[in-house]
């Protein structure tokens, strides 16, 4: 069996008890069957450190990506093109972790949706979920984007 763990974070917050959780994870499985680590990050290239082979993702706020724009904003539709690594590994099932940057959620499920690639999705921060606005300090303006990226790859 091949799993692929997508660890999804907002850049530059990889010291958080989301990515380490699911690193242990994933070393912990690389025991017994094939793992690979997918994580959202500033650049893309692949870690040699640990014993589970671990690519790191170049992530883009794609038309927000500018300086002008808030952290928060950017962050909140920040994505990550990981299928071309799905497709290469051709894994039995893809492991989300966190929720958070909602977009990249949404669409890296609806892709391995659409690709019938089964995912199941770990929630670290369930305060985060529950409470996003509150928690990113959003306006309510953002409530229907982020229910509807967050809860709608549950459906899929």
């Amino acid at each position: 069996m091949k799993v692929i763990h997508i660890i999804f974070t907002t850049t530059g917050y990889k010291a958080s008890g989301a990515v380490t959780a699911a690193q242990l994870l994933a070393t912990e499985l690389n025991k017994s069957i094939d793992v690979v680590i997918l994580i959202m990050s500033q650049n893309s290239f692949k870690r040699n450190d640990s014993s589970v082979p671990v690519h790191e993702v170049k992530s883009t706020a794609g038309l927000l990506d500018f300086s002008f724009v808030p952290k928060k904003v950017k962050n909140l539709f920040s994505s990550c093109d990981f299928m071309p690594y799905i497709e290469a590994e051709k894994p039995d099932l893809v492991h989300f972790h966190n929720p958070i940057p909602p977009l990249a959620l949404y669409k890296t499920a609806k892709s391995c949706s659409r690709k019938n690639i089964k995912y199941v999705i770990t929630s670290h921060g369930f305060n985060e979920i529950i409470n996003f606005r509150e928690a990113f300090n959003l306006s309510w303006l953002y409530i229907p984007v982020i229910k509807y990226l967050i809860h709608q790859p549950i459906k899929f």
